[in-house]
């Protein structure tokens, strides 16, 4: 009995499904396919391919938005870093009392300076 590898992607699914209606209809009433698997291929088979192509869109969109959401993130992390530093600064020159950084949510440790 030969070995008969199933399909690993998606695409190759919607492939051998394809070929199955296909074989299917060509053949007319063969024993190898049901009728009621006809009919649910034929049901399920275009929704399968929207879900697919729907899918490829989506990796699309979120390869292209990756590059802006890198942009924002570094300028963000920029933008944090920058405040914890200024805010730092203030309480080195008793402008904030030291215990500022709970209400931001950061580790409260006391600098003293000289």
């Amino acid at each position: 009995m030969p070995y008969r590898r199933l399909p690993n992607t998606d695409v190759s699914r919607l492939n051998a499904l394809k070929t199955a209606k296909n074989v299917s209809l060509i053949n007319g009433n063969s024993k190898a396919i049901s009728s009621s698997i006809v009919y649910d291929l034929g049901v399920l088979l275009p929704i399968f391919e929207q879900n697919i192509n729907q899918y490829k869109a989506s990796l699309e969109k979120q390869k292209e938005n990756k590059i802006n959401h890198t942009i924002y993130f570094q300028k963000c992390k920029l933008y944090i870093s920058h405040f914890i530093q200024v805010l730092n600064f203030a309480i080195a020159r008793n402008e904030f009392d030291a215990n500022i950084r709970i209400f931001y949510g950061l580790n409260n440790f006391n600098l003293h300076y000289s």
